[in-house]
């Protein structure tokens, strides 16, 4: 079981200087936080009961199953946030996490490519949006309590494990058929993290602070691979004999 996000709580606790390259987003994600956590729960949660109670739910699970949607909903806009404000802070932090872990060589290498079109395109990367028209059409899960919850994060777990690598992936070079096979060769780790990682986002007010550290939590993940790539320790595909041989050695 992976317990990468946990990592990366206790790596930014006991790393002092990550705390001021993260004092202005955490600054930005608090405000975000207050506004929409305050904001839902005052202008959503009442008519959310009452329309619970209307279709004949007693009051009790009206308002347990209004908390619950209304958790949801925090939930998605934190998601909206990190797609649309918060990318380029958690691309400077997953680096500065690299570099600190010796993996300096990796980010050097990306800067090479073109950094440019990767920030013109990354509001527009399919898998990160066709992942949000999957949370929302599994949000109805919420509806179930407290099983539905549970249903709603396991089904989207591996797309979150996934799509915490993405920048790791995109600095590699690695082409979208390279990205499967790595996640298939470690899904069990890639969903334990996602699961994880969309657990600590959905608890209110800290969850956009647990979206930085769970891009810590996937640094530190990405340069254990990247230990395993230089000490030899991935076995190499003969079906991929096509690849680069670092490729290889991932597949």
């Amino acid at each position: 079981m992976s317990t990468y996000a946990i990592q990366g709580i206790v790596f930014f606790l006991t790393h002092p200087s990550l705390w001021l390259t993260l004092l202005c987003p955490t600054i930005m994600t608090i405000v975000v936080a207050l506004c929409s956590v305050i904001g839902l729960f005052a202008i959503a949660l009442y008519p959310t009961a009452v329309l619970y109670k209307h279709v004949g739910l007693p009051p009790v699970w009206a308002w347990v199953l209004a908390v619950v949607t209304v958790l949801a909903e925090v939930f998605l806009t934190t998601l909206i946030y990190s797609l649309t404000c918060s990318g380029c802070f958690v691309d400077k932090v997953f680096e500065k996490v690299l570099v600190m872990r010796g993996h300096g060589r990796v980010v050097e290498e990306a800067e090479v490519r073109a950094r440019c079109c990767r920030q013109c395109k990354a509001c527009c990367n399919v898998s990160i949006w066709l992942r949000l028209v999957v949370l929302v059409v599994t949000l109805p899960l919420h509806l179930i309590p407290i099983l539905g919850t549970i249903a709603y994060v396991w089904l989207n777990a591996s797309l979150k494990g996934w799509e915490a690598h993405l920048y790791y992936f995109e600095m590699k070079g690695y082409r979208y058929e390279e990205q499967k096979a790595i996640f298939e060769k470690r899904r069990l780790q890639y969903s334990s993290f996602g699961i994880q990682c969309m657990y600590l986002e959905l608890i209110p007010f800290f969850g956009f602070f647990f979206l930085l550290t769970n891009a810590i939590g996937a640094a530190l993940f990405a340069a254990d691979m990247e230990d395993e790539l230089q000490n030899g320790s991935f076995a190499v595909n003969p079906h991929n004999t096509g690849l680069p041989e670092e490729k290889q050695m991932f597949v």
